[in-house]
């Protein structure tokens, strides 16, 4: 890029009406921000356009045959963990209102297939974009700011594509989680990487208790690092991983789950 980062210009794009969106704007507004331009904030209320269908009955149906019927139910348990709990643990706010308080603007859309909304994306000629809290976003939407739209994965890439912070992790026995910022590309989590860091888990009485306590760390700390990213981007290469990205993680079977509690168990009472 060759702007300076005084005079970038940049678009948040988020599908949560409360989630990481909220909390970066907020934090956007702390005293170490002050030099940092605000972005325009895109809400985006759907993911197909009107009058699509999407073959969701058949994924879910496919992944529920992967991970059984326990481990489908599990995941919606698991659902609010990373969901609302954390949310309710950060105390983030509703986007709308973060947005009217920091002075930002906030343009809501349908939907990021729909041609309109594209054209909105458009018009404000943005460098880059960020995207906290999106499900797919397809590539004529991601490719259209000057150098393409950036993501925060909750993990490390590109070992844990696809993955929950920390889930998976203790599953294979590790103390360890982190995040990675990435380039969206066409395949999940595989984009080239411009940052990553590792955290350690933050270990509760409780599977649930340490999810949600780690994943309000790593989600803070991503930020962090996010708002230095847009501060000094030009220090940031994205740099292409160098072995293969891996398969994706989903949600854990049933007998998965018996392990990760068994790990979460043994790694809670054998602190180093």
């Amino acid at each position: 890029m060759s702007r300076r980062s005084e005079t970038v210009r940049y678009a948040v794009v988020t599908s949560q009406e409360r989630g990481l969106a909220s909390l970066f704007v907020e934090m956007l507004g702390g005293s170490g921000s002050a030099k940092i331009p605000a972005p325009i904030v895109f809400l985006c209320h759907g993911s197909r356009p009107q009058g699509a269908t999407p073959p969701r009955f058949a994924r879910r149906l496919r992944k529920i045959r992967r991970i059984g019927a326990l481990g489908a139910l599990n995941g919606v348990r698991m659902r609010r963990w990373y969901g609302s709990q954390i949310s309710d643990a950060l105390g983030i706010g509703d986007i709308r209102q973060v947005c009217k308080n920091a002075g930002m603007e906030l343009v809501e859309i349908p939907s990021f297939w729909d041609q309109d909304s594209q054209k909105s994306f458009s018009s404000i000629d943005a460098d880059f974009a960020i995207s906290l809290g999106n499900g797919l976003i397809p590539e004529e939407f991601f490719s259209l700011p000057r150098y393409g739209m950036i993501n925060i994965h909750h993990e490390l890439l590109p070992e844990y594509r696809g993955a929950q912070t920390a889930l998976w992790q203790i599953h294979n026995g590790s103390r360890v989680t982190g995040f990675s910022i990435h380039r969206i590309n066409r395949r999940i989590d595989a984009g080239a990487v411009l940052l990553r860091e590792e955290m350690p888990i933050l270990f509760h009485r409780t599977l649930r208790e340490t999810i949600v306590q780690t994943a309000c760390a790593v989600q803070r700390r991503s930020l962090e690092r996010l708002i230095e990213i847009i501060r000094n981007f030009e220090e940031y290469p994205p740099v292409t991983p160098s072995t293969p990205a891996n398969a994706l993680y989903t949600t854990p079977s049933a007998t998965a789950m018996l392990r990760i509690y068994r790990n979460h168990s043994k790694l809670r009472r054998s602190r180093p």
